[in-house]
């Protein structure tokens, strides 16, 4: 590998500090972008580079390329609410040719945000497309070309998106392009066989993001997306000191990053400032919530959100929000993480020494009544760990690129973050105001996105229309199936909206249920929802993966035992079986293709996830979740208050256990609860576990300790890590204290 092997793509707005620290590593050899001012620029700043020569060839972005806020089409921002396409309408100072690319700029975002964007889809595409846009915005007039002669040096400026692509020595691309972009360019420099660094977000669709995902993993490159905070020196003594325990018990979540300016018209602040704080809250709690509701304000254009609040539940229980904004008087980077014995606040405005503080306050119950107990705040050093951010994130690509262990921010996790993205983008549009005069095409098919007042201009009878439930984009092989999607049913069902034509066909609830004949489908196209409800309320739609109906029992594709008790609010998936005097109680949610034992108790209010097994006499109490695949062995016990007393009531102290996916829980063990089980553990007979497991960890004693590791399959693993029986091996193991960063 040559040791100049890096280019970037984009020197605008956050694109010259790639440079910069690129530059500073020793390895950039080309810097890619359409603007000449800012090649100029460039050019005085590292003369080190030679000045490429702008050619006939494909020029790698729009106007402005790296600086995320970019020019802006106010068509296509109305024709695509909340991301409009980057458009180019301050391109006519480039030349005559500056409409044509707006419009082949702008044209790739106005697509559907559910359309099917496959990895053949996208071969093809570039087979026929070579270049970025397909046509030259390097048309600069006669003049640019003949003022711009190219000069030898030790890298190369350029506005050819060829002299990257077509270079053998560039092995990673980076791409601080404006988002809109990302995904076309992150595809053509996989298919020329490059590692990539993309800025985030990953990209503006979820189906697009999980094509480059798939591509990347069929070239076997490095797909690394630039959520910069998990390389920042806060954040990192932050995970190490809730994984030690300081802080106990993750509770709740939040964070602030606002600011005035800089105002983007190619994404709204959602998708503009919300990536970085979802990427560390879904790393902070290991999982992927369960829930998910946005609301937001337009202040400067009728369809683009200048100000969100994003609220998320976990199946753990752990809580979060999200406030963003560029329309605050002053900046603000806050992030505070609470947890059962102390609080953790990271603020990046504040000086090194003061970025991360703890307050060690703790809330003691007093006759029954929760008392907070505050503390003195304690300021974290840093200075030991400290690096700027962005070369830490640097040196994490570069890194990826030589080893080939997949990257903290790898691709599957800024997919993870695209889909809670996508799933909040729904919740802000169904929260649109709609004219009431529009055709009712719209609300029989749930879609108001054309809807807008910016598109009809008639701002007269306007009116809200009802709630519509939340579809969180849809699952695939590719994403972490981690719960997205279930919301946990409460002891009283929320009320549906009578929305015409809302769609609930296929969707039954056991007859004991539902004492009217009348059916969802029938009471959907009516919009009456009477008679179809549990003791007089309307009856509880549980969204997917859990499929409900009848045919062997009350549940469709369900074997349960005549002695087994399913009690009312229930959800049992396909495939599941439910033996001899097991106990369903009410709201508890199991999975497809689950084998639940003899004498079981399961609930309230728990959820399973698929193809779990439940061995006989084992009790699943409420704040108990468990993912995929989880295997609990015979009689093993779980606990969900710490410190129980058979006179004094203290359901309001659960706290949750967290079983992640493909774990084993072996016969006879104790979970003591408020704590995780990570992926693929391995929970020996009789161990009682009385602290966080890490993933594939192997658990043995009392109290339990990690004597080793176990693959996947289930075997323990010998030094080397590789499995003797699959073959496979185990990546960056994490330490014994606490989960892994995978």
């Amino acid at each position: 590998m040559s040791e100049k092997h890096i280019a970037v793509i984009g020197a605008g707005y956050w694109g010259k500090n790639l440079v910069r620290n690129f530059d500073q590593l020793g390895v950039l050899k080309t810097i890619c972008d359409d603007s000449r001012s800012v090649r100029e620029e460039l050019a005085k700043a590292y003369p080190s580079y030679s000045l490429g020569r702008p050619g006939s060839g494909a020029v790698a972005t729009p106007s402005n390329a790296g600086d995320r806020n970019g020019p802006v089409d106010e068509n296509a921002v109305a024709a695509a609410p909340g991301r409009a396409a980057a458009a180019a309408s301050d391109l006519a100072t480039e030349g005559a040719a500056a409409a044509s690319r707006a419009a082949v700029a702008a044209a790739p975002n106005l697509a559907a945000p559910g359309l099917d964007v496959s990895e053949e889809a996208a071969a093809s595409s570039s087979a026929s497309e070579p270049s970025l846009a397909g046509t030259s915005l390097a048309t600069e007039g006669a003049a640019a070309v003949s003022a711009a002669p190219g000069r030898p040096g030790e890298g190369l400026i350029t506005s050819n998106l060829a002299d990257i692509l077509e270079d053998d020595e560039i092995t990673g691309v980076v791409i601080a392009a404006p988002a809109a972009r990302h995904f076309d360019l992150a595809r053509q420099a996989l298919q020329a066989g490059k590692h990539v660094y993309v800025e985030k977000p990953l990209a503006m669709t979820y189906a697009e993001g999980e094509a480059i995902v798939r591509l990347a993993a069929a070239k076997g490159k490095t797909l690394f997306v630039g959520h910069i905070l998990h390389y920042h020196a806060a954040v990192i003594r932050l995970k190490e000191m809730i994984r030690a325990g300081k802080i106990g018990r993750l509770q709740y979540i939040y964070s602030r990053r606002l600011s005035l300016g800089k105002i983007r018209r190619e994404e709204n602040i959602l998708w503009s400032f919300a990536p970085h704080d979802i990427s560390l809250i879904l790393g902070l709690t290991g999982e992927e919530p369960c829930f998910v509701d946005s609301v937001g304000n337009n202040f400067l254009h009728a369809r683009i959100p200048d100000v969100t609040m994003t609220n998320l539940k976990f199946p753990s229980g752990i809580g979060a929000h999200i406030f963003v904004s560029w329309l605050n008087p002053y900046k603000e980077q806050k992030l505070v993480v609470v947890g059962s014995s102390g609080m953790l606040v990271f603020d990046d405005t504040a000086p090194v020494e003061q970025k991360l503080v703890l307050y060690p306050h703790t809330i003691h119950w007093q006759n029954g009544l929760p008392v907070p107990n505050k503390a003195d705040s304690v300021a974290i050093d840093l200075r030991d760990i400290w690096e700027e951010p962005l070369k830490a994130e640097c040196r994490a690509f570069l890194a990826a690129m030589t080893d080939g262990i997949p990257p903290l921010t790898s691709g599957e996790e800024g997919l993870r973050v695209l889909k809670v993205l996508e799933a909040s983008q729904q919740s802000l549009e169904r929260k649109e105001w709609i004219n009431a005069g529009m055709p009712s095409a719209a609300a029989a098919s749930g879609d108001f996105s054309g809807l807008s007042r910016a598109a009809s201009g008639d701002y007269s009878g306007l009116q809200m229309p009802p709630p519509l439930p939340l579809t969180p984009p849809p699952r695939t092989p590719a994403a972490h199936r981690d719960f997205s999607g279930l919301q946990m049913p409460s002891r009283t069902p929320p009320v549906p909206s009578p929305v015409t034509g809302a769609d609930f066909s296929g969707i039954q609830m056991p007859p004991r249920l539902a004492p009217a004949p009348t059916t969802p489908a029938a009471a959907a196209a009516s919009g009456d929802f009477s008679g179809m409800g549990i003791n007089g309320a309307p009856a509880h739609v549980f969204p997917a993966p859990v499929s409900l109906g009848k045919a062997s029992g009350p549940f469709e594709d369900v074997f349960l035992h005549p002695t087994a008790i399913v009690d009312d609010n229930v959800a049992i998936g396909k495939g599941t079986k439910i033996w001899h005097f097991t106990h369903i109680l009410s709201g508890v949610v199991i999975g497809a293709n689950c084998n639940i034992g003899q004498n079981v108790v399961i609930g309230p209010e728990v959820v399973i996830g698929d193809r779990c097994k439940i061995q006989n006499n084992v009790s699943v109490y409420k704040g108990v979740t468990l993912e995929e695949g989880v295997f609990c062995g015979p009689s093993m016990v779980f606990t969900n208050i710490y410190n129980p007393r058979a006179e004094i009531g203290k359901m309001d102290q659960v706290r949750p256990t967290l079983v992640k996916r493909g774990a084993t829980l072996g016969a006879n063990c104790t979970i003591v609860c408020g704590h995780a089980i990570g992926r693929y553990a391995f929970i020996g007979a009789g161990a009682v576990v009385t602290k966080d497991v890490p993933d594939h960890a192997l658990i043995v004693g009392n109290p339990a300790r990690r004597i080793g590791w176990v693959c996947e399959c289930g075997e323990r693993l010998p030094e080397s890590l590789k499995c003797p029986a699959c073959g496979k091996s185990l990546n960056n193991v994490p330490d014994s204290g606490g989960n892994s960063e995978r």
